[in-house]
């Protein structure tokens, strides 16, 4: 709420990808596709380490909440 958040290139499309799907679970996989251009099943951890970042930045500022559902992926959800 007023107060700017300085994001990596990286952490910005994965917000913005998430703030256009806002209250949709995104799997990992999707994210992997859409944010990274990676099309296949990895084991890589770079999705919960990037939301890790978002989550530390937004919290502190309140500017909305990434959410995980154990099983399905990633949300978005704006403060009200």
């Amino acid at each position: 709420a007023g107060v700017p958040v300085q994001l990596s290139p990286t952490e910005f499309r994965l917000l913005h990808h998430l703030m256009l799907n806002e209250g949709h679970v995104l799997s990992k996989d999707h994210l992997l596709a859409s944010v990274w251009g990676i099309d296949f099943e990895t084991q890589s951890s770079v999705v919960e380490t990037y939301v890790s970042y978002l989550r530390r930045k937004l919290d502190r500022e309140n500017h909305g909440h990434i959410v995980t559902v154990r099983g399905f992926g990633i949300k978005f959800e704006a403060c009200s």
